[in-house]
């Protein structure tokens, strides 16, 4: 049995740790679609938050200019109008009128450089009530397009030059968040604004979305009133590099859970195999103990500490008619009436005297039996008489 079981016992660890591995394997790849399904969550979370900003700060925008659909007739009435304005654009640089066909009235910041990105601008977004866009120029510049008269095609127009510095308190508490993203133009596949470590680390305006970048992407969400979208980004590699220490150490600590759990399987066989042995040579031992009983003349009686019968040899048996099974019920003195009873309690005394006579009627007739006494004793303490 020694071959068969310790393959046995291999053969259980080895499945264990097959287990084991597709256990692991099955949490990792939940933990990869629950950190996938935040950062589709979040992605969401901030498109509409995104979204509503910009929403609200072009609805705030052109209330402040509704007043002013003409140009201010004075400079002193312009800088009070963009020093209001400045209270929800902070980063407002200069504010240009256009009639409806996109003819430049009226430029705060004179001449104009950018006649032609502002008729591309109207072209594109003319027909919103309100319209954002990005350009590289000037280290980065947001133009925000808006209706005089959302309701009437023929209404002029504002635009408000921001800086790129807009974005980035927009989205200021985004930035730290363990969900990467990127904000990019979706017709020139730029970024715009990113949380990533690689746009953090590129110095240029507006660099071009890369292969990396589309590879990791999960969800492209389009904001409304602009030409931009936002990316959803996961990187499952760094995620899977981030879970490779917790997954290794409990790899470790079922391996060596499964290590002390064979070793003490083996030892647990091994003292299993040592008490077989012990327990054949124990039989062995008693099977020629009764064998020698058996072949001597003498009638041997075994009793406990009380005098109750426990054993008779093949002899005693003969000479008593008693089996074994039946003497069990038999006191030694019940037996034996005319026995010393102190043979079951001095040892000392009969020991100097020599042994007992003792008579026994057997088939009638009075036979006359010498008596001699054993102790059998465990643990220097008394557990019968032989």
């Amino acid at each position: 049995m020694r071959g068969p079981t310790r393959g046995a016992l291999v053969v259980l660890v080895l499945s264990m740790l097959v287990l084991l591995l597709w256990q692991l394997r099955q949490e990792s790849q939940q933990l990869l679609d629950n950190q996938r399904q935040l950062g589709l969550a979040y992605s969401s979370q901030l498109a509409n938050h995104l979204s509503l900003n910009m929403e609200l700060k072009a609805s705030a925008g052109q209330a402040l200019l509704q007043p002013h659909v003409l140009p201010p007739s004075n400079p002193d009435e312009l800088e009070e109008l963009l020093h209001t304005l400045r209270g929800v654009f902070p980063t407002l640089r200069s504010l240009a009128w256009l009639n409806g066909q996109g003819r430049i009235i009226a430029d705060s910041r004179a001449p104009t450089e950018d006649a032609l990105y502002l008729a591309e601008l109207l072209q594109r977004g003319g027909g919103e009530s309100f319209f954002y866009t990005f350009s590289a120029n000037d280290n980065g510049r947001i133009y925000l397009l808006l209706r005089h008269n959302p309701d009437s095609a023929a209404s002029g127009y504002w635009v408000l030059r921001l800086t790129n510095q807009a974005l980035t308190s927009w989205l200021h508490e985004h930035h730290q968040s363990p969900h990467h993203w990127l904000l990019e133009d979706r017709n020139a596949q730029r970024v715009i604004a990113s949380n990533t470590t690689q746009a953090a680390n590129n110095s240029s305006v507006a660099p071009p979305v890369t292969a990396e970048n589309l590879d990791q992407s999960m969800l492209k969400t389009p904001l409304k009133g602009s030409d931009w979208q936002l990316r959803a980004l996961f990187n499952e590699r760094k995620v899977r590099a981030q879970q490779l220490p917790q997954l290794a150490s409990k790899l470790l600590l079922f391996i060596l859970c499964a290590t002390l759990t064979l070793v003490a399987l083996y030892r647990l066989l091994n003292e299993q195999r040592s008490l077989h042995a012990l327990n054949t040579a124990s039989r062995r031992s008693l099977q020629q103990a009764a064998s020698v009983l058996g072949a001597i003349e003498e009638r041997v009686l075994v009793t406990d500490s009380n005098g109750q019968l426990q054993y008779l040899n093949p002899q005693a048996e003969a000479m008593f008619g008693l089996s074994n099974s039946e003497a069990r019920n038999w006191h030694l003195l019940k037996l034996l009436p005319r026995l010393d009873p102190l043979l079951l309690h001095d040892t000392a005394l009969h020991n100097d005297l020599g042994p007992d006579l003792v008579e026994i009627q057997q088939n009638g007739v009075a036979h006359l039996y010498d008596i001699s006494r054993s102790d059998l004793s465990e643990d220097q303490k008394r557990t019968g008489f032989v």
